[in-house]
């Protein structure tokens, strides 16, 4: 089991970051996916420049569509340096069939590291660009960022993937350990919400825990 967190200023105050099983952190955490917030950014904007001449435009970006913006000549996988630099052969690996797979889902589009990252490698994503929240697959968040809940983050779950060989695909871990512990956990969040509705939030440190 991971142990608590701590609150850390600077990873609240520049955007975030991911943080390891093992407490590790990397910061920012959309470095890794710069090149999708990029390449989303340039779409919306070919969107409202397709507007204004009454031209039509798909909805969402494909990876051809992205090519074509960018004049991108890699392959997919090829995006992301950053994430890869800090991944194992194995996991690389197993990260670029994970592509593979996901290649035209177009709900994870720009969001195909993050998911990776959290839902089969276990790292957590503590995200305050957009707004403060926490994205975990993690059976107990509520105690691995206790400070953090405390503090106003929101804690989001997602449901942890295994891959399997025989069907060469990632399916939801869900073992009976698991949901015990997402059960216990949920005690914790219960008792972190009476303490932020009776707590003045300049008091709410005193409640920290190490």
């Amino acid at each position: 089991m991971k142990s608590i967190f701590p609150y850390n200023e600077k990873i609240v105050k520049e955007g975030g970051a991911f943080v390891k099983p093992d407490g590790e952190f990397i910061m920012a955490c959309y470095n890794h996916e710069g090149y999708a917030r990029d390449y989303c950014d340039g779409y919306y904007a070919k969107i409202l420049e397709a507007a204004k001449k009454g031209e039509k435009f798909p909805s969402f970006p494909t990876f051809e569509d992205i090519k074509k913006i960018y004049g991108y000549e890699g392959n997919l996988e090829d995006i992301d340096i950053y994430l890869s630099s800090n991944l194992t052969k194995e996991q690389l690996k197993l990260y670029k069939l994970w592509l593979e797979l996901n290649r035209d889902n177009e709900k994870l589009n720009s969001r195909l590291a993050s998911e990776f990252l959290i839902r089969i490698l276990s790292w957590d994503k503590i995200d305050t660009i957009a707004k403060n929240e926490i994205v975990t697959s993690s059976p107990n968040p509520y105690y691995i960022y206790w400070n953090y809940y405390l503090m106003g983050f929101d804690i989001i779950n997602s449901n942890p993937l295994t891959f399997n060989n025989l069907g060469n695909l990632f399916k939801e871990s869900l073992s009976e350990e698991y949901l015990a512990l997402r059960k216990k956990d949920n005690l914790l969040k219960e008792e972190a919400d009476e303490i932020k509705a009776k707590c003045k939030r300049k008091n709410i440190e005193e409640f920290f825990r190490k």
